[in-house]
């Protein structure tokens, strides 16, 4: 199993599964991890184990083996950052595996939950065995709750926080909605997501479930900065927040993971045959007052202070 990765998660069914692919000779170079899956898998098979094997693969796995843990807000820049560290040669960058976006706990879940992801990191990091390479995890944007989980277990791994003005990550969600804000219409994850009691939640309008979403994550990451972290802002994109997140994570850049980078940023991260159009203006002229109330009452108070501490550019 030494060049199989996790793929995909079944904790439901009455024999909880766990599905790998063979990466053999290949880089996870896509936008996120779920796209090399799809690249890989078409000519490869998928081999199906009992989720309780995951326990084999040992104890924790060093902290000196994974090079960092990326959270975000969404819409903020961060499919990009993760993309640019990927071009790096000693880099390993999984950008929101679905194994391990399962496996964060919800409220109540972390005694469960912290074995699986320990398996899971290290089955991730046999693809760097006697490599030198290290791991990037970047986790989805629904996984705030998380952070304090994840500093309080891994509290030597260095985090990287991306933000971005929460009105233009709402105007792009209510524009575009992203797969994270499914977890609207189930009540513990929404719990989660929002810090709304589940019993609460049946009358949150769209505006109110974002901006508390963006609250939540922004109280988050105030309590969790402890060094090593840093905060960069989607105005240092590309190159001030790349660097500043590189040098957290004891990254070198040499002249052709360079010269990789400077082809990657002038398209769109997530859409790679899409050239790059700036569109913060213009997301901000569309805001309703809506959007607008809502981001003033729950997301700025903790956003604020998050923002003069960041990287911005």
């Amino acid at each position: 199993m030494k060049r199989m990765l996790p793929i995909h998660m079944d904790r439901r069914s009455d024999v909880p599964s766990l599905d790998w692919l063979d990466f053999t000779g290949e880089r996870l170079v896509g936008p996120f991890f779920d796209d090399d899956v799809l690249r890989v898998g078409r000519s490869r098979p998928v081999i199906r184990t009992p989720l309780d094997d995951l326990h084999t693969m040992g104890q924790a796995l060093p902290a000196d083996e994974i090079a960092g843990f990326i959270f975000h807000m969404s819409r903020c820049g961060s499919t990009l950052l993760a993309r640019m560290l990927a071009q790096l040669p000693e880099t390993i960058v999984l950008s929101e595996p679905q194994p391990i976006l399962v496996a964060l706990p919800l409220p109540g879940t972390a005694r469960r939950c912290l074995p699986l992801l320990h398996g899971l990191l290290r089955a991730y990091a046999q693809r760097s065995a006697g490599t030198g390479s290290r791991l990037i995890v970047k986790f989805g944007a629904r996984d705030a709750a998380a952070l304090g989980f994840v500093r309080a277990n891994w509290p030597r791994v260095p985090v990287a926080l991306v933000i971005r003005d929460p009105i233009e990550v709402m105007v792009s969600n209510l524009r575009e909605p992203a797969p994270w804000l499914r977890a609207a219409a189930h009540p513990l994850m929404a719990a989660a997501t929002t810090g709304l009691p589940p019993e609460e939640f049946h009358d949150v309008d769209r505006e109110t479930f974002l901006a508390r979403s963006l609250g939540l994550f922004c109280e988050q990451a105030l309590a969790n900065r402890e060094a090593p972290f840093v905060a960069v802002d989607y105005t240092a994109l590309p190159w001030r927040g790349f660097h500043a997140v590189a040098d957290l994570f004891g990254l070198a850049v040499d002249a052709r993971a360079r010269a990789a980078i400077v082809d990657l940023v002038g398209w769109h991260a997530k859409s790679p045959n899409r050239p790059f159009e700036p569109d913060a203006a213009r997301k901000r002229s569309a805001a309703t007052p809506a959007m607008i109330a809502a981001v003033e009452r729950w997301a700025l108070p903790a956003y604020r202070p998050l923002a003069s501490i960041a990287v911005r550019g």
